[in-house]
């Protein structure tokens, strides 16, 4: 059974009738079924938002709420020759039967970009505040007040994030096809990517929707920590993050049991901080800060998160990236590109 095939098999949802006139077969469990003269990769139909009411607004076609993201017609890799174009149809997953208070929206997974460079692609999951919430500002503002005053460090390369996964490198070669024979068949890294982000959108769906698995309940920031042994690092205490931890857990799971991704290294983190200052981690730096410098940044990071205590409602996303830009420098940052994003509250 397909991963994706298999996890939309879970969530207890009904086809809505056709409404466009033509005649659309049924599903084969909550996936379409292609009709087409000619083979082309499968697209699946979700969701445009979902209300507290339980109203659904669906899209034909290319689904896509980010419109800022491109939407390829199909994800093989551009030096290979692309399939006939062919008019597909599927019946749309209809929206679940329970809906968690936590579920006012959920955007629908866009479809991953070519790759448009040589070697391996990074991807990654981050769990970050939603930009127009407090923490973010805050974090921004922390961030631009350090590095004005004692230089970047790696924290200063990203946006602020709580990492749920480490890098999953992605590259071209040879997979089973899942037989007996375990036939070797090409598969390029946006076919892994595609069907990561897949996988993913199931399983934060059915999470958010049915109850299935830990609530996705927002995270509680705690306090500052400067972790003993080490001078040159202080981080942002997260709680209340064991069900992400299980989310990626499940992910690793799904994916694990068909033979194609034997290959995928998906590295689950701990979800416990957001990092403020660190160094040396993945690029040298020639200085760190002293003492008196971590000081004065505890004292910053104290008075912009916990003085006075800020008991403003806190909005957290699920992020997907693809990395585009590896920075081998303090100075510069790297560059992400988003490809979905999951709002949790």
């Amino acid at each position: 059974m397909d991963v994706i095939s298999g996890l939309l098999s879970e969530v207890n949802v009904e086809d809505p009738p056709d409404k466009s006139g033509e005649a659309v077969p049924s599903a084969s469990g909550n996936c379409g079924t292609v009709v087409t003269d000619r083979v082309t990769p499968p697209r699946f139909l979700f969701p445009l938002s979902v209300t507290n009411a339980g109203e659904v607004g669906w899209q034909r076609g290319q689904p896509c709420l980010n419109r800022s993201l491109s939407y390829p017609r199909h994800y093989h890799s551009r030096v290979r020759r692309r399939p006939p174009t062919a008019t597909t149809h599927f019946t749309p997953v209809t929206r679940p039967t329970q809906l968690s208070p936590l579920g006012t929206s959920i955007p629908l997974l866009p479809r991953t970009p070519l790759a448009i460079r040589r070697g391996p692609r990074r991807c990654i999951i981050y769990l970050e505040p939603s930009r127009s919430s407090w923490l973010y500002q805050r974090l921004t503002q922390f961030f631009r007040i350090t590095q004005d005053k004692f230089g970047p460090s790696e924290a200063h390369q990203y946006h602020p994030h709580c990492s749920l996964s480490g890098f999953i490198p992605l590259v071209d070669g040879l997979g089973c096809d899942g037989s007996r024979e375990k036939t070797p068949v090409p598969l390029n890294s946006g076919y892994f990517i595609q069907a990561i982000g897949d996988a993913l959108n199931c399983l934060v769906t059915r999470t958010l929707f049915t109850g299935q698995g830990q609530a996705l309940q927002s995270p509680r920031v705690t306090g500052l920590t400067r972790p003993a042994g080490t001078q040159d690092k202080l981080i942002l205490d997260l709680a209340q993050t064991e069900p992400f931890r299980q989310l990626i857990q499940r992910l690793i799971q799904a994916l694990s049991q068909t033979p194609k991704f034997a290959s995928v290294n998906i590295r689950p983190k701990p979800v416990s901080h957001i990092s403020l200052i660190y160094f040396n981690k993945a690029v040298p730096a020639t200085s760190t800060l002293t003492p008196l410098q971590m000081e004065e940044a505890y004292q910053l990071a104290e008075s912009l998160f916990f003085s006075p205590p800020t008991r403003a409602p806190l909005s957290w996303d699920i992020v997907f990236y693809e990395q585009t830009f590896q920075s081998r420098s303090l100075e510069i940052p790297h560059s992400f590109e988003e490809l979905a994003r999951w709002k949790l509250l």
